[in-house]
């Protein structure tokens, strides 16, 4: 099924990467209104594009670009760009972030500083995460949230404890915090 967006090239920058939950993807789209290429968010179940504007000045095609999203497909990080096809910053310019962590919270890639190409971390909050049992990151611990544990019994995929198992241990962390996450 085609659904549009731009390919990159020719001037334009990203690079089209799906969600954990596999809802959501990031790419650029043509604003019509524009002319410019910008970072988007496509909603693979709504068959929609949400578009994330343009968050400075245009280098050939493209005004923003999408490289990545976090794996519940709430954060995406790209580049913006500033007059003369200069992405922003004084000392250190994060020219290529290249991958995230699940949670979103955690950014590696390539920034350009005075000295040359570093690597770099960015850390957007505390990388542990505040509601472990909530597997699917939706907000809440629930009944979808048993059956991914279920599933993942006797694997590594839904170890709450730390101990490198699914197991019934697990199980009484995801019960007792049934319900809202804090």
């Amino acid at each position: 099924m085609l659904i549009g967006g731009q390919v990159p090239g020719n001037g334009v920058g990203g690079q089209a990467k799906i969600s954990g939950d596999g809802t959501r993807m990031t790419a650029g789209e043509l604003n019509l209104d524009t002319g410019k290429v910008e970072a988007n968010i496509y909603h693979i179940d709504a068959f929609q594009w949400q578009p994330l504007g343009s968050f400075g000045a245009s280098c050939d095609a493209e005004s923003s670009g999408g490289w990545n999203i976090s794996g519940d497909g709430s954060t995406v990080v790209g580049l913006a760009w500033e007059p003369g096809c200069q992405a922003p910053a004084p000392d250190v310019r994060l020219a290529l972030p290249l991958g995230m962590s699940p949670d979103g919270r955690n950014i590696v890639g390539r920034a350009r500083t005075k000295n040359g190409d570093q690597a770099f971390i960015l850390r957007l909050g505390p990388s542990e995460d505040q509601c472990p049992a909530d597997l699917n990151h939706d907000g809440v611990v629930d009944a979808v949230d048993l059956t991914m544990l279920l599933t993942a019994w006797g694997t590594p995929d839904a170890d709450l404890d730390g101990d490198g198992i699914t197991d019934a241990t697990d199980l009484v962390i995801l019960l007792a915090a049934w319900g809202d996450c804090p």
